[in-house]
């Protein structure tokens, strides 16, 4: 999940951002008041999708750091159930 984040960061404001042009070069047939309202849910859209994917890259940093290394030196063997004793 932590190496696909840069790829969702990018395709979201990459698409946020041609609704914006689109909404203001005047291809979707808007008004002007329509068009400043767009315009601002543009910028509140790449705020919050930048600030979900800030907090899904903290909980991988922090899973991540919770699992630590991977010790051979604490695996526990199991015993093996068959061969009689």
């Amino acid at each position: 999940m932590l190496r696909k984040l840069p790829t969702i960061l990018i395709v979201g404001l990459v698409c946020i951002a041609s609704f914006m042009l689109l909404a203001k070069s005047g291809i979707l047939g808007l008004g002007l008041k329509q068009m400043e309202q767009a315009y601002y849910l543009g910028i509140g859209l790449i705020l919050l999708h930048c600030q979900i994917v800030l907090m899904g890259g903290l909980v991988c940093f922090i899973v991540m750091v919770m699992k630590g290394h991977a010790y051979v030196a604490d695996a526990y063997p199991l015993p093996d159930e068959n061969q009689p004793r």
